[in-house]
């Protein structure tokens, strides 16, 4: 019999946890996968000290501003080209607009290869990660604290209720363009999704 006294297991992948701030209640709003293949959510204050043991990398959240948007990129570039050609015409037709500078842009490719660039405002992202950033440290276990910081993934509030619309729908969707309204304490949001292009 072979007996082994060491053995290395791959790393295994973080399962994702979702946060969200509610400002209006000072809460923090926590998703994650529950065991059962749906979603587990926990309600803590947003101020208080290891409310949480959150032991993952991987967090997602959204924009806590409200002027963000997506819409199909006017760009000179295919859905097919590879990403440093996009990511190369995103940043020419950025620095051609005087406006763009107060912005963030990131962009997605679509089932049917079209383009779509997402943006939001500059500071509003910047406050975002520095107030997840800060939570995060307040609820990581001291005896366990990461060298890394948290992978933080940013979505805007309407893209965010549109993927959970989309995932709640199983398949049985109406193909007729469905409008969104999202709203809160400090603005409110719109978003427009269709089945077309």
């Amino acid at each position: 019999m072979k007996r082994l006294l060491f053995h290395r297991q791959e790393p295994v992948e973080e399962s994702p946890c979702g946060i969200a701030f509610d400002e209006e209640n000072n809460e923090v709003v926590i998703a994650e996968y529950a065991a059962d293949g749906g979603f587990e959510f926990r309600r803590v204050p947003a101020d208080e000290t290891r409310a949480v043991n959150v032991t993952t990398s991987d967090v997602r959240t959204c924009v806590l501003g409200w002027n963000a948007h997506t819409s199909r990129a006017q760009l000179p570039v295919a859905g097919e080209e590879a990403d440093d050609k996009i990511l190369r015409s995103i940043i020419e037709a950025v620095e051609a607009d005087a406006q763009a500078s107060a912005f963030n842009f990131t962009y997605s490719r679509t089932p049917d290869r079209l383009i779509t660039l997402t943006q939001a405002e500059t500071g509003d992202i910047a406050d975002t990660l520095t107030r997840a950033n800060a939570w995060l440290e307040m609820q990581r276990p001291t005896h366990i604290k990461q060298d890394l910081p948290a992978h933080i993934r940013l979505e805007t509030r309407t893209r965010c209720n549109m993927r959970l619309w989309l995932s709640g729908a199983n398949g049985h969707i109406d193909q007729s363009p469905v409008a969104f309204l999202t709203v809160g304490g400090a603005g409110y949001a719109i978003g427009l999704w269709t089945p077309r292009k």
